[in-house]
């Protein structure tokens, strides 16, 4: 449970986010009626996101922050959730196996909040005996929402109320666990189907390797600042070995925080994670040997956890960009070879024809003359007849 504390001490800084309904000036932290120089803002902050509650523990806090121009009534209830396929949480109105919401109550759970301020809100369990042994868990959600006396100043009778599209703002949600004392059941697999083949088409491609946790407590995998250990060793990665090594090399591809650190991860029990791992820059054509790895988690007697396979895949921009496109302009230069050989072929075919034309032209000249001057040259007489005496 530890690990899981460090996670929530890593994620207590939670932005607070103002939902800006139009270009506005900060209202008066006193709370002053809304006037047409100052358009209504609607924002709501809550932290940190992570409440973890020890065995026998039953009693966290989490901070609210109106980070609005206008008075807000806050409105704080619990819900229990479910993931879907993708991994989404999604509202859950039966309770369930690890369900907490039932068992929380928030105090206060209804307050007014003036712009700029900030209210502590109270968690406390009622953790009902028999309860099963393991993480349970529940979403604190905050709902904002304007006074009537407000609304009715931003929308006066009679005007378009321009400045304000909503009324209602909800703020990040604030996930509790809470551990019940029992036997522990760290069951956890990992799941990576990727087909033999695989051609890429965008450059990249995606991995969706899905962490599945059966068991009755939370996996927690949360790299400390600055720590020495491998990658490998601290969050799930996936380790890409490539065979054909004048197209690539291996890869280590692994969830990045902005910083380029690894990235922190939870994994709540009785819900299905999948996490989104990009090979970026997929090479020509390779024949990878792949190991998804979940790194062991010591505080809860885990082991490394593995998915194994090996696939072939191919990009097809560099396909077409280095292959496909050259063949082309090689065909075409070629076409253009044979077509400019075929067209000095034709060429000298012509010259010899014309010459040929020409000297048959001259010989039919010669032929002519020769038969208008007759046998005896231009000077020659003409036959007669006469005696000799």
């Amino acid at each position: 449970m530890n690990h899981l504390r460090h996670l929530a001490v890593a994620v207590a800084i939670v932005g607070v986010a103002a939902l800006p309904v139009a270009s506005a000036k900060a209202a008066d932290p006193s709370g002053s009626p809304v006037t047409s120089q100052a358009p209504a803002q609607l924002g709501l902050g809550a932290g940190p996101s992570t409440l973890v509650l020890g065995a026998g523990e039953t009693i966290s806090t989490f901070t609210l922050y109106n980070a609005g121009n206008v008075e807000q009534t806050i409105t704080v209830s619990a819900f229990d959730f479910v993931t879907d396929s993708s991994g989404k949480r999604v509202r859950s109105t039966e309770q369930g196996l690890f369900g907490a919401a039932a068992w929380m109550k928030m105090s206060p759970a209804t307050m007014d909040l003036k712009p700029n301020a900030a209210q502590i809100v109270t968690v406390t369990l009622n953790i009902p005996a028999g309860a099963s042994p393991g993480d349970h868990y529940a979403v604190a959600e905050a709902n904002g929402t304007v006074t009537d006396a407000v609304w009715a100043q931003m929308h006066p009778a009679g005007s378009s109320g321009s400045g304000v599209v909503v009324r209602t703002h909800v703020a990040f949600p604030v996930t509790v666990i809470v551990r019940v004392p029992g036997e522990i059941n760290p069951a956890l697999r990992a799941e990576l189907p990727v087909p033999s083949f695989v051609l890429c088409s965008s450059g990249s491609y995606e991995f969706g390797p899905a962490i599945i946790n059966a068991g009755n407590v939370a996996a927690a995998w949360i790299p400390a600042t600055g720590a020495t250990d491998p990658v490998e060793a601290l969050v799930p990665t996936l380790r890409l070995a490539n065979s054909i090594g004048l197209t690539g090399g291996d890869s280590l591809v692994y969830v990045r925080n902005r910083d380029g650190t690894p990235g922190a991860l939870t994994v709540l029990p009785g819900t299905t994670t999948k996490q989104q791992l990009t090979l970026s820059d997929v090479p020509l054509i390779a024949s990878y040997d792949y190991t998804y790895k979940l790194p062991a988690i010591a505080a809860d007697g885990r082991a490394d956890i593995t998915a194994s396979g090996h696939f072939w895949i191919v990009n097809v921009q560099k396909v077409f960009l280095f292959i496909v496109l050259p063949l082309l302009v090689l065909i075409l230069l070629l076409v253009l070879r044979v077509w400019r050989k075929r067209q000095d072929r034709r060429y000298r075919a012509r010259l010899r024809v014309e010459a040929m034309q020409e000297a048959r032209a001259a010989l039919e000249r010669e032929a002519a003359e020769a038969r208008s001057v007759g046998p005896l040259g231009p000077y020659g007489g003409g036959s007669g007849s006469g005696t000799i005496r």
